[in-house]
């Protein structure tokens, strides 16, 4: 199985489109048009799954830089991400921040925060 990466198409683009696009190469197995997840509005990319890995670079190759609903596509395989090496989690806000607290001159109580600097 064979997971390319589509990018660039027109919002009105839809997966039966894709589905047909990709089908003159090869079998297709699946089509994914990514959507926003707060709005459900479709995105310009997607994934599509072919079986073989052949009729996928034959695929690749003829589309990559064509044209689809006068938009310039780029087509090439899927980065495989190992899900292993996921960077660390950013510690939370609340965790980070120094708190201070000291009475004034006056009697009152004076809270001071300080959140530590981010180095680059």
């Amino acid at each position: 199985m064979v997971k390319i990466f589509v990018l660039g198409f027109s919002y009105k683009t839809y997966d039966t489109t894709l589905l047909k696009l990709f089908s003159e190469y090869g079998a297709v197995h699946s089509v994914y048009i990514a959507s926003d997840e707060r709005t459900g509005k479709k995105l310009n990319f997607g994934f599509i799954e072919m079986n073989n890995k052949e009729e996928a670079a034959n695929a690749i190759t003829a589309l990559n830089g064509s044209e689809l609903h006068n938009r310039k596509i780029t087509v090439r395989i899927a980065d495989k991400k190992d899900k292993s090496e996921k960077p660390a989690a950013k510690p939370s806000s609340n965790s980070s921040i120094e708190v201070k607290v000291t009475t004034a001159p006056s009697g009152e109580t004076v809270i001071k925060k300080k959140r530590p600097r981010i180095s680059k």
